[in-house]
């Protein structure tokens, strides 16, 4: 896959900025745990605890939006195991 073909599948939506929030909550807890046996989604005793030690008024909106983000990431981690697919974590130059 060339670097343009890349940057068309992956390209980023816009955000609208009352959202914003969300990418960095999800970037600070780390996308997704290490259970020992390999990454699996936030678990929503992960979420909890989180929010209480971050002392933050989350909707529970929110954490069922960082929950499904999660999910989302394992699934698209779990498919890039086959090579015509992109790894959410590869890094082009």
């Amino acid at each position: 896959m060339t670097q343009e073909e890349f940057d068309t599948f992956a390209k980023m939506p816009e955000i609208d900025f009352d959202f914003q929030y969300i990418i960095k909550w999800f970037h600070e807890l780390g996308i997704c745990e290490n259970n020992g046996m390999g990454t699996t989604p936030f678990s929503h005793k992960e979420l909890h605890s989180w929010r209480e030690n971050m002392q933050l008024d989350v909707l529970p909106w929110d954490i069922s939006l960082l929950r499904e983000m999660s999910v989302a990431f394992i699934s698209m981690q779990e498919k890039s195991k086959d090579p015509e697919q992109i790894d959410p974590l590869l890094d082009f130059e």
